[in-house]
């Protein structure tokens, strides 16, 4: 059918394969999850310190020259920007830092050959430059080296330099410096992903010191086909938290007495075999970890669980359906007999939380 550009005048047909590709760069822009910084699985926003090359904000993590930093989540910072990451370098010597994000391989190999284009909006405290990139690894696909930093004092900013050169291969970098305390939008940085990519990186940092106090703040990071850099492409937040799910799940944290998983004790009256299912299908069988103590519950009989330890995660069905061993210490037991079930859940003086990590 015919189509008409209002911008040149010009008419032509639209075709389905142009109605596919059109359809196809509105649906899946930015190939960056959670951009945005609205989900925040971790910590809920609120002020945490995170070390070298340990995640945060769901799918990004601190990469830092010293020490640790706080991170946190602002809303409303000026119009247009709902929320964003707050980066604090609150040690006592100053360092470099920054946030990283690895992009699964099944989500950019598409873009071998092709141009890709990154920007984002960024606030700093105090007027110096801040330096991005976007690098390719080349090595086993979703097996990247995460720390990407060969040396933060060296100040050519290519692979076996400042960065590592192990698998990896520089696409671009570029940099922008903002006037302090002033929300600025990167000059847009470009480059051609190579034949040989399996999985993209993005890499905003301070090129200099941060000093003590000194905040660096984040917001609507996009990374995109083509050579123009468009406008930031929102996703409703229920997709977004989906989007997270898949590599990091977060069970619980609202109250004491929260139901996590059933549980069935096995011979050893110190062990059972727990089953408990997540909202989409995790990357990979993930790791498990837990923030608290729990209680084993079968009808009467209640024991609380402090020191007990969760390991041997399992894919039972599908990647939601997953099973682990859910261990007593030493002297304590379940106290009853093989095959007996329990519910596992938080104890009656913390907000437990059980987490699942499928992380690059």
């Amino acid at each position: 059918f015919p189509s008409h550009d209002i911008t040149t005048g010009d008419t032509g047909t639209v075709t389905p394969a142009m109605m596919s590709a059109t359809a196809q760069v509105l649906a899946f822009k930015n190939r960056l999850i959670n951009g945005n910084f609205v989900i925040d699985q971790r910590n809920a926003g609120a002020t945490t310190s995170i070390a070298d090359d340990v995640y945060c904000f769901d799918r990004w993590y601190i990469l830092s020259e010293i020490n640790t930093v706080q991170v946190a989540g602002q809303t409303n910072t000026a119009n247009g920007i709902p929320t964003n990451i707050r980066i604090t370098q609150n040690q006592g010597n100053a360092q470099r830092c920054g946030i990283a994000q690895i992009i699964e391989s099944i989500n950019c190999r598409d873009l071998r050959g092709q141009s890709v284009a990154l920007r984002f909006d960024m606030r700093c405290s105090a007027s110096q430059v801040i330096r991005y990139a976007i690098l390719e690894w080349t090595g086993t696909a979703d097996s990247v080296t995460s720390d990407i930093v060969a040396s933060w004092t060296n100040g050519s900013f290519t692979t076996g330099q400042f960065f590592n050169g192990t698998s990896l291969t520089l696409v671009g970098t570029g940099f922008t410096t903002p006037s302090a305390n002033t929300w600025t939008t990167a000059t847009a940085l470009t480059g051609t992903v190579s034949s040989s990519a399996n999985n993209l990186i993005v890499f905003i940092w301070s090129e200099g010191t941060l000093a003590q106090t000194a905040t660096l703040d984040i917001a609507k990071v996009q990374l995109e086909p083509g050579s123009t850099a468009t406008a930031f492409e929102y996703l409703p937040i229920d997709v977004q938290l989906a989007r997270c799910q898949r590599y990091f799940y977060s069970m619980g944290g609202s109250s004491a007495f929260e139901h996590f998983a059933l549980m069935s004790l096995t011979s050893v009256n110190t062990q059972c075999r727990a089953v408990t299912f997540v909202p989409v299908p995790l990357r990979v069988v993930p790791s498990i970890g837990k923030s608290g103590d729990f209680d084993a519950v079968a009808g009467s009989n209640s024991i609380t669980t402090s020191g007990a330890t969760i390991a041997n995660v399992s894919q039972l069905s599908g990647l939601t359906n997953l099973g682990f061993d859910y261990t007593l210490p030493t002297g304590l037991t379940f106290g009853l007999s093989a095959g007996a079930m329990y519910i596992l859940r938080a104890n009656n003086s913390t907000a437990t939380r059980l987490t699942f990590s499928a992380e690059l």
